[in-house]
Protein backbone atom coordinates (compact mmCIF):
# COMPACT_ATOMS: atom_id res chain seq x y z
CA UNK A 1 0.00 0.00 0.00
CA UNK A 2 2.72 2.25 0.68
CA UNK A 3 4.39 1.79 -2.17
CA UNK A 4 1.20 2.37 -4.45
CA UNK A 5 0.86 5.20 -2.62
CA UNK A 6 4.63 6.64 -2.84
CA UNK A 7 3.83 5.69 -7.04
CA UNK A 8 0.47 8.11 -6.96
CA UNK A 9 2.47 10.56 -5.51
CA UNK A 10 5.40 10.51 -8.09
CA UNK A 11 2.62 10.30 -10.78
CA UNK A 12 0.86 13.32 -9.56
CA UNK A 13 3.93 15.42 -9.33
CA UNK A 14 5.15 13.91 -12.61
CA UNK A 15 1.64 15.38 -13.97
CA UNK A 16 2.01 18.76 -12.09
CA UNK A 17 5.21 19.78 -13.36
CA UNK A 18 4.55 18.84 -16.68
CA UNK A 19 1.38 21.01 -16.43
CA UNK A 20 3.08 23.97 -15.25
CA UNK A 21 6.15 23.98 -17.68
CA UNK A 22 3.11 23.29 -20.53
CA UNK A 23 1.77 26.19 -19.18
CA UNK A 24 5.15 28.86 -19.72
CA UNK A 25 5.47 27.72 -23.03
CA UNK A 26 2.24 28.15 -23.88
CA UNK A 27 1.78 31.87 -22.30
CA UNK A 28 5.31 32.97 -21.85
CA UNK A 29 6.53 31.91 -25.60
CA UNK A 30 8.35 35.26 -26.38
CA UNK A 31 10.07 34.36 -23.51
CA UNK A 32 11.22 31.03 -23.54
CA UNK A 33 12.10 31.38 -27.43
CA UNK A 34 14.25 33.77 -26.43
CA UNK A 35 16.00 31.54 -24.13
CA UNK A 36 15.93 28.95 -26.95
CA UNK A 37 17.72 31.34 -29.17
CA UNK A 38 20.25 32.80 -26.68
CA UNK A 39 21.05 28.56 -26.07
CA UNK A 40 21.30 27.80 -29.90
CA UNK A 41 23.85 30.78 -30.15
CA UNK A 42 25.98 29.39 -27.63
CA UNK A 43 26.24 26.04 -29.05
CA UNK A 44 27.03 27.44 -32.64
CA UNK A 45 29.64 29.95 -31.49
CA UNK A 46 31.11 28.42 -28.13
CA UNK A 47 29.84 24.80 -27.74
CA UNK A 48 30.27 23.58 -31.27
CA UNK A 49 33.84 25.13 -32.12
CA UNK A 50 35.17 24.42 -28.91
CA UNK A 51 34.53 20.60 -28.62
CA UNK A 52 32.99 19.09 -32.03
CA UNK A 53 37.18 18.92 -33.41
CA UNK A 54 37.93 17.50 -29.94
CA UNK A 55 35.69 14.82 -30.02
CA UNK A 56 36.57 14.39 -33.48
CA UNK A 57 40.75 13.68 -32.53
CA UNK A 58 39.97 11.74 -29.45
CA UNK A 59 38.09 9.23 -31.45
CA UNK A 60 41.10 8.86 -33.86
CA UNK A 61 43.83 8.83 -31.12
CA UNK A 62 41.54 6.15 -29.33
CA UNK A 63 41.51 4.18 -32.47
CA UNK A 64 45.06 4.54 -33.47
CA UNK A 65 48.32 3.03 -32.27
CA UNK A 66 50.22 5.97 -33.50
CA UNK A 67 49.77 7.58 -30.57
CA UNK A 68 50.22 5.14 -28.25
CA UNK A 69 53.59 4.83 -29.33
CA UNK A 70 54.52 8.14 -29.60
CA UNK A 71 53.40 9.07 -25.77
CA UNK A 72 55.50 5.62 -24.56
CA UNK A 73 57.90 7.64 -23.02
CA UNK A 74 55.54 9.15 -20.35
CA UNK A 75 54.01 5.33 -19.94
CA UNK A 76 55.66 4.85 -16.91
CA UNK A 77 54.22 7.59 -15.51
CA UNK A 78 50.78 6.15 -16.10
CA UNK A 79 51.76 2.90 -14.85
CA UNK A 80 53.61 3.51 -11.65
CA UNK A 81 51.87 6.88 -10.37
CA UNK A 82 48.26 6.99 -11.38
CA UNK A 83 48.16 3.02 -11.36
CA UNK A 84 46.80 2.70 -14.53
CA UNK A 85 47.61 0.69 -18.15
CA UNK A 86 50.69 2.25 -19.73
CA UNK A 87 48.59 2.49 -22.98
CA UNK A 88 46.06 5.12 -21.62
CA UNK A 89 48.59 7.67 -21.26
CA UNK A 90 47.01 9.07 -24.79
CA UNK A 91 43.74 8.84 -23.00
CA UNK A 92 44.32 11.02 -20.05
CA UNK A 93 46.16 13.49 -22.37
CA UNK A 94 42.64 13.80 -25.09
CA UNK A 95 40.49 13.61 -21.83
CA UNK A 96 42.51 16.45 -19.87
CA UNK A 97 42.68 18.80 -23.06
CA UNK A 98 39.09 17.80 -24.71
CA UNK A 99 36.77 19.15 -22.57
CA UNK A 100 33.88 17.96 -20.52
CA UNK A 101 31.96 15.15 -22.56
CA UNK A 102 35.35 13.85 -24.37
CA UNK A 103 37.13 11.78 -21.27
CA UNK A 104 33.55 10.48 -20.18
CA UNK A 105 32.80 9.28 -24.07
CA UNK A 106 36.66 7.83 -24.53
CA UNK A 107 35.87 5.30 -21.48
CA UNK A 108 32.33 4.14 -22.52
CA UNK A 109 34.18 2.95 -25.32
CA UNK A 110 36.79 1.59 -23.64
CA UNK A 111 34.61 -0.54 -21.42
CA UNK A 112 32.26 -1.09 -23.66
CA UNK A 113 35.39 -2.91 -26.03
CA UNK A 114 36.87 -4.60 -23.17
CA UNK A 115 40.23 -3.09 -22.69
CA UNK A 116 39.28 -1.94 -18.94
CA UNK A 117 37.52 -3.20 -16.02
CA UNK A 118 34.21 -1.62 -14.81
CA UNK A 119 36.31 -0.40 -11.85
CA UNK A 120 39.20 1.03 -13.47
CA UNK A 121 36.30 2.99 -15.67
CA UNK A 122 34.64 4.63 -12.86
CA UNK A 123 37.64 5.47 -11.36
CA UNK A 124 39.09 6.96 -14.39
CA UNK A 125 35.82 8.72 -14.78
CA UNK A 126 36.56 10.90 -11.73
CA UNK A 127 39.56 12.78 -12.77
CA UNK A 128 38.77 12.39 -16.50
CA UNK A 129 36.15 14.70 -17.09
CA UNK A 130 37.27 18.50 -16.88
CA UNK A 131 36.64 21.75 -19.08
CA UNK A 132 39.01 22.28 -21.77
CA UNK A 133 41.47 24.97 -23.00
CA UNK A 134 39.16 25.99 -26.45
CA UNK A 135 36.00 26.63 -23.96
CA UNK A 136 38.09 28.44 -21.02
CA UNK A 137 40.19 30.20 -23.03
CA UNK A 138 38.28 31.19 -25.96
CA UNK A 139 34.95 30.61 -25.19
CA UNK A 140 35.44 32.33 -22.06
CA UNK A 141 38.77 33.55 -20.71
CA UNK A 142 39.29 35.63 -24.10
CA UNK A 143 36.00 37.62 -24.63
CA UNK A 144 35.22 37.90 -21.03
CA UNK A 145 38.47 39.25 -19.45
CA UNK A 146 40.51 40.11 -22.36
CA UNK A 147 43.42 38.11 -21.16
CA UNK A 148 44.42 34.52 -21.83
CA UNK A 149 45.99 33.87 -18.73
CA UNK A 150 43.09 33.67 -16.62
CA UNK A 151 42.34 30.68 -18.87
CA UNK A 152 45.31 29.14 -18.50
CA UNK A 153 45.45 29.68 -14.68
CA UNK A 154 41.71 27.97 -14.14
CA UNK A 155 43.16 25.49 -16.38
CA UNK A 156 46.80 24.62 -14.56
CA UNK A 157 44.15 24.67 -11.59
CA UNK A 158 41.91 21.89 -12.64
CA UNK A 159 44.97 19.95 -14.18
CA UNK A 160 46.29 20.06 -10.74
CA UNK A 161 43.18 19.00 -9.33
CA UNK A 162 43.21 15.44 -11.78
CA UNK A 163 46.01 14.59 -10.72
CA UNK A 164 45.78 15.01 -7.33
CA UNK A 165 42.51 13.06 -7.79
CA UNK A 166 43.98 10.49 -9.80
CA UNK A 167 46.88 10.26 -7.20
CA UNK A 168 44.79 9.57 -4.27
CA UNK A 169 42.29 7.35 -5.92
CA UNK A 170 45.23 4.95 -6.84
CA UNK A 171 46.82 4.70 -3.50
CA UNK A 172 44.78 1.74 -2.91
CA UNK A 173 45.08 0.11 -6.15
CA UNK A 174 48.16 -2.34 -7.21
CA UNK A 175 50.11 -1.53 -10.41
CA UNK A 176 48.73 -3.06 -13.22
CA UNK A 177 51.15 -5.87 -15.56
CA UNK A 178 52.74 -5.08 -18.29
CA UNK A 179 50.88 -5.87 -21.37
CA UNK A 180 52.76 -8.07 -23.33
CA UNK A 181 52.17 -7.05 -27.05
CA UNK A 182 50.58 -9.61 -29.36
CA UNK A 183 51.42 -10.60 -32.50
CA UNK A 184 48.54 -11.39 -33.91
CA UNK A 185 46.77 -8.53 -32.72
CA UNK A 186 43.88 -7.07 -34.79
CA UNK A 187 45.05 -4.60 -37.22
CA UNK A 188 43.69 -1.28 -37.20
CA UNK A 189 41.03 -0.26 -39.84
CA UNK A 190 41.73 1.78 -43.00
CA UNK A 191 41.86 5.46 -41.89
CA UNK A 192 38.75 6.44 -44.40
CA UNK A 193 36.71 4.05 -42.68
CA UNK A 194 37.83 5.47 -39.09
CA UNK A 195 37.03 9.30 -39.73
CA UNK A 196 33.90 8.53 -40.88
CA UNK A 197 33.19 6.56 -37.56
CA UNK A 198 34.88 9.19 -35.74
CA UNK A 199 32.65 11.87 -37.43
CA UNK A 200 29.54 9.86 -37.00
CA UNK A 201 30.23 9.40 -33.36
CA UNK A 202 30.98 13.28 -32.55
CA UNK A 203 28.06 14.56 -34.01
CA UNK A 204 25.99 12.25 -32.21
CA UNK A 205 27.46 13.06 -29.14
CA UNK A 206 26.96 16.74 -30.03
CA UNK A 207 23.01 16.42 -30.54
CA UNK A 208 23.16 15.28 -26.73
CA UNK A 209 25.35 18.01 -25.64
CA UNK A 210 23.65 20.94 -27.55
CA UNK A 211 20.24 19.30 -26.67
CA UNK A 212 20.67 19.68 -23.00
CA UNK A 213 22.36 22.97 -23.26
CA UNK A 214 18.84 24.19 -25.05
CA UNK A 215 17.02 22.13 -22.61
CA UNK A 216 17.92 23.99 -19.73
CA UNK A 217 17.99 27.00 -21.30
CA UNK A 218 14.45 27.08 -21.03
CA UNK A 219 14.40 25.64 -17.60
CA UNK A 220 16.48 28.86 -16.56
CA UNK A 221 14.55 31.18 -18.56
CA UNK A 222 11.48 29.58 -16.55
CA UNK A 223 13.02 30.13 -13.18
CA UNK A 224 13.53 33.47 -14.27
CA UNK A 225 10.12 34.13 -15.09
CA UNK A 226 8.78 32.84 -11.56
CA UNK A 227 10.85 35.52 -9.48
CA UNK A 228 13.31 32.70 -7.82
CA UNK A 229 16.32 33.87 -9.81
CA UNK A 230 16.06 37.19 -8.73
CA UNK A 231 15.47 36.22 -5.06
CA UNK A 232 18.33 34.43 -4.84
CA UNK A 233 20.66 36.82 -6.58
CA UNK A 234 19.03 39.56 -4.77
CA UNK A 235 20.52 37.64 -1.17
CA UNK A 236 23.90 36.56 -2.89
CA UNK A 237 24.44 40.27 -4.07
CA UNK A 238 24.63 41.88 -1.11
CA UNK A 239 28.54 39.24 -0.90
CA UNK A 240 29.19 38.78 -4.36
CA UNK A 241 27.47 41.31 -6.30
CA UNK A 242 24.05 41.11 -9.01
CA UNK A 243 25.77 39.75 -12.01
CA UNK A 244 28.06 37.28 -10.70
CA UNK A 245 25.42 36.14 -9.00
CA UNK A 246 23.41 35.55 -12.36
CA UNK A 247 26.29 33.72 -12.78
CA UNK A 248 26.58 31.60 -10.02
CA UNK A 249 22.77 30.46 -10.51
CA UNK A 250 23.07 30.07 -13.72
CA UNK A 251 26.42 28.13 -13.53
CA UNK A 252 25.09 25.41 -11.14
CA UNK A 253 22.56 24.52 -13.89
CA UNK A 254 24.33 25.51 -16.91
CA UNK A 255 28.13 26.04 -17.64
CA UNK A 256 28.20 28.06 -20.85
CA UNK A 257 25.58 30.23 -19.55
CA UNK A 258 27.28 30.85 -16.29
CA UNK A 259 30.58 31.51 -17.75
CA UNK A 260 28.80 34.12 -20.09
CA UNK A 261 27.33 36.23 -17.36
CA UNK A 262 30.88 36.49 -15.23
CA UNK A 263 31.84 40.16 -14.69
CA UNK A 264 35.51 39.66 -15.16
CA UNK A 265 36.52 42.87 -13.32
CA UNK A 266 37.65 41.74 -10.13
CA UNK A 267 39.82 38.68 -8.98
CA UNK A 268 36.90 36.97 -7.07
CA UNK A 269 35.75 36.29 -10.78
CA UNK A 270 38.62 34.32 -11.65
CA UNK A 271 37.66 32.09 -8.74
CA UNK A 272 34.02 31.96 -9.76
CA UNK A 273 35.42 30.73 -12.89
CA UNK A 274 37.28 28.54 -11.29
CA UNK A 275 34.20 27.13 -9.11
CA UNK A 276 31.87 27.17 -12.17
CA UNK A 277 34.23 25.20 -14.54
CA UNK A 278 34.98 22.49 -11.56
CA UNK A 279 31.81 21.52 -10.86
CA UNK A 280 30.33 21.40 -14.15
CA UNK A 281 26.94 22.36 -13.60
CA UNK A 282 24.04 20.08 -13.59
CA UNK A 283 23.27 19.90 -17.36
CA UNK A 284 27.10 18.51 -17.74
CA UNK A 285 26.54 15.90 -15.40
CA UNK A 286 22.97 14.61 -17.24
CA UNK A 287 25.12 14.95 -20.35
CA UNK A 288 27.74 12.67 -19.16
CA UNK A 289 25.12 9.98 -17.83
CA UNK A 290 23.35 10.32 -21.49
CA UNK A 291 26.70 9.08 -22.69
CA UNK A 292 27.40 6.71 -20.19
CA UNK A 293 23.78 4.97 -20.12
CA UNK A 294 23.38 1.21 -20.72
CA UNK A 295 27.00 0.74 -20.45
CA UNK A 296 26.62 -0.26 -16.25
CA UNK A 297 28.85 2.37 -15.49
CA UNK A 298 27.72 4.27 -12.21
CA UNK A 299 28.55 7.90 -11.50
CA UNK A 300 28.84 7.92 -7.37
CA UNK A 301 32.37 7.81 -7.90
CA UNK A 302 31.91 10.85 -10.11
CA UNK A 303 29.99 12.64 -7.70
CA UNK A 304 32.31 12.02 -5.17
CA UNK A 305 35.30 13.24 -6.69
CA UNK A 306 33.42 16.76 -7.95
CA UNK A 307 32.88 17.20 -4.07
CA UNK A 308 37.35 17.69 -3.59
CA UNK A 309 37.52 18.95 -7.33
CA UNK A 310 35.86 22.08 -6.72
CA UNK A 311 37.53 23.21 -3.29
CA UNK A 312 40.86 21.99 -4.48
CA UNK A 313 40.39 23.57 -7.67
CA UNK A 314 39.97 26.87 -5.86
CA UNK A 315 42.83 25.92 -3.71
CA UNK A 316 45.39 25.73 -6.54
CA UNK A 317 44.07 28.76 -8.44
CA UNK A 318 44.82 30.48 -4.32
CA UNK A 319 48.34 29.30 -4.34
CA UNK A 320 48.96 29.97 -8.23
CA UNK A 321 47.78 33.79 -7.72
CA UNK A 322 50.66 34.28 -5.57
CA UNK A 323 53.48 34.31 -8.43
CA UNK A 324 51.04 34.66 -11.28
CA UNK A 325 48.42 37.09 -10.88
CA UNK A 326 46.87 37.98 -14.46
CA UNK A 327 45.61 42.03 -14.70
CA UNK A 328 42.02 42.16 -14.63
CA UNK A 329 40.67 45.57 -13.92
CA UNK A 330 42.23 47.54 -16.85
CA UNK A 331 40.77 45.06 -20.18
CA UNK A 332 38.25 42.99 -18.61
CA UNK A 333 34.65 44.31 -19.53
CA UNK A 334 32.22 44.77 -16.59
CA UNK A 335 28.97 43.98 -18.29
CA UNK A 336 28.79 40.28 -19.42
CA UNK A 337 29.31 38.80 -23.03
CA UNK A 338 26.36 39.18 -25.34
CA UNK A 339 25.86 36.80 -27.92
CA UNK A 340 24.10 38.08 -31.16
CA UNK A 341 21.58 36.18 -32.68
CA UNK A 342 21.14 38.80 -35.34
CA UNK A 343 24.40 37.93 -36.69
CA UNK A 344 23.67 34.26 -37.47
CA UNK A 345 22.78 33.74 -41.01
CA UNK A 346 19.85 31.52 -41.66
CA UNK A 347 21.85 29.92 -44.47
CA UNK A 348 24.40 28.81 -42.76
CA UNK A 349 22.79 27.10 -40.26
CA UNK A 350 20.40 25.33 -42.64
CA UNK A 351 23.80 24.33 -43.74
CA UNK A 352 25.33 23.03 -40.41
CA UNK A 353 21.59 21.03 -40.01
CA UNK A 354 21.82 19.68 -42.99
CA UNK A 355 25.89 18.91 -42.43
CA UNK A 356 25.18 17.09 -39.89
CA UNK A 357 22.09 14.96 -40.52
CA UNK A 358 24.08 13.88 -44.16
CA UNK A 359 26.63 12.64 -41.55
CA UNK A 360 24.12 10.86 -39.24
CA UNK A 361 22.67 8.89 -41.91
CA UNK A 362 26.21 7.64 -43.07
CA UNK A 363 26.03 5.58 -40.19
CA UNK A 364 24.69 2.38 -41.02
CA UNK A 365 27.08 2.33 -43.84
CA UNK A 366 30.10 2.95 -42.34
CA UNK A 367 29.26 0.53 -39.81
CA UNK A 368 29.12 -1.85 -42.63
CA UNK A 369 32.14 -0.93 -43.96
CA UNK A 370 33.70 -1.86 -40.91
CA UNK A 371 32.09 -5.21 -40.23
CA UNK A 372 33.13 -6.61 -44.10
CA UNK A 373 36.31 -5.14 -43.25
CA UNK A 374 36.60 -7.24 -39.89
CA UNK A 375 35.25 -10.55 -41.99
CA UNK A 376 38.09 -10.05 -44.47
CA UNK A 377 40.52 -9.97 -41.81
Amino acid sequence: MEETKQKNKMQLCTIALILLLTSFLLFRSKEISGGIVHAVDLCLYSVFPSLFGMMVVSNLVVSSKIFTKLLSPFSAVTRYLFKLPAEFTSVLLISFIGGYPVGAKIINGLYRDGEISLKTAERMLSFCVNAGPAFVVSAVSIPIFHNVQVGFLVLAAHLCSNLTVALISGFKTRIPPQKIPCSHSKEELPFSVRIVASVNSATRSMVIVCSFIIAFSILLTIIKLTGIQEMLAGFLSNWIGSQNAEALIAGVFEVTQGCSKISGNSPFSVYLLAGITSFGGICVHLQIAALLSGSGIKMKRYFLSRIFHLPLSLLFVWLMSAWWQPALNTFAPKESVAYAGSSVSPYASLFLILLCLILLFTTRKSAKIEKETNEEE
